[in-house]
């Protein structure tokens, strides 16, 4: 199996692939006589994020029977010689259009059926370009629990294909969400519901005990000398800021860890 190195260069701090940019890039990396690839990000990303994020969810709507025979002969053919991980991130369209991301998101990996499916959520830093949307009102922060709601909604709609599904880095609220989509599926939306379900205390004292790494798996709370601890965590921050942003804090220690 060859493998590659894509450089991607330019100015702008955060990348969004559309299907059929992500088509294009594997076209150019399977036609390159070369190992490393290098394209320029201006190319792939206009400068305005809300539109681009617009046109790459309306992108998605479609029944491209050109980018499904390439996906299909590009990518499950592996005629690129390729194990094909597709990173996707949750909370990357804020409330607002967290449900199309999902729903689009998952539509289009349908049809691209990568091997792996690493899921992200993100952390928006201040002093970037989606920092600055945040501060004048253009894109609104989700909650813990509105960004784990997301990937249910991603969840849900992806197929039951053969492809690894995985919260694998400590960004992730729910690490322990992970599985092959064929077998494992419902398994991972049971996790998902277990949080969801819980009372609302215990959902924010989990959420705030994760974020300070006393917590990293739903069982967690069942350990008593963990459960006091985040518990006394909490109420320090309280103590502090009664009238804390949850949503805002736990973005902040998100974008510290990437």
């Amino acid at each position: 199996m060859k493998e590659y190195t894509l450089i991607i260069k330019g100015e702008m701090d955060f990348i969004i692939l559309s299907p059929q940019v992500l088509s294009s890039l594997i076209t150019q990396i399977h036609n390159s006589p070369e190992r490393k690839v290098v394209v320029s990000i201006e190319s792939i990303m206009p400068p305005k994020f809300t539109d681009y994020l617009l046109r790459v969810i309306n992108s998605n709507r479609f029944s491209n029977e050109r980018f499904r025979y390439r996906c299909t002969k590009r990518l499950h053919g592996k005629d690129a010689d390729m194990i094909l991980s597709e990173f996707i991130l949750l909370g990357i369209g804020g409330k607002e259009l967290s449900e199309e991301n999902a729903a689009q998101t998952a539509k289009a990996l349908n049809i691209i059926q990568p091997d792996f499916i690493r899921v992200h959520a993100t952390g928006i830093k201040l002093e970037s370009k989606l920092g600055e949307f945040v501060r004048d009102g253009s894109f609104t922060l989700q909650s813990e629990e509105e960004i784990v709601i997301e990937q249910k909604l991603f969840l849900q709609q992806l197929h039951e294909m053969d492809s690894y599904y995985v919260n694998e880095h400590i960004v992730n609220l729910l690490l322990e969400v992970r599985g092959n989509l064929r077998t494992e599926k419902q398994e991972m939306l049971s996790t998902i519901d277990r949080f969801l379900t819980l009372p609302p205390d215990e959902r924010l004292l989990f959420t705030v005990g994760r974020r300070l790494n006393i917590f990293f798996r739903l069982d967690d709370l069942k350990k008593p000398k963990l459960h006091q601890k985040a518990g006394e965590s909490l109420q320090q921050i309280l103590s502090k800021n009664p009238h804390v942003d949850f949503a805002a804090l736990c973005n902040y220690v998100r974008q510290s860890q990437i």
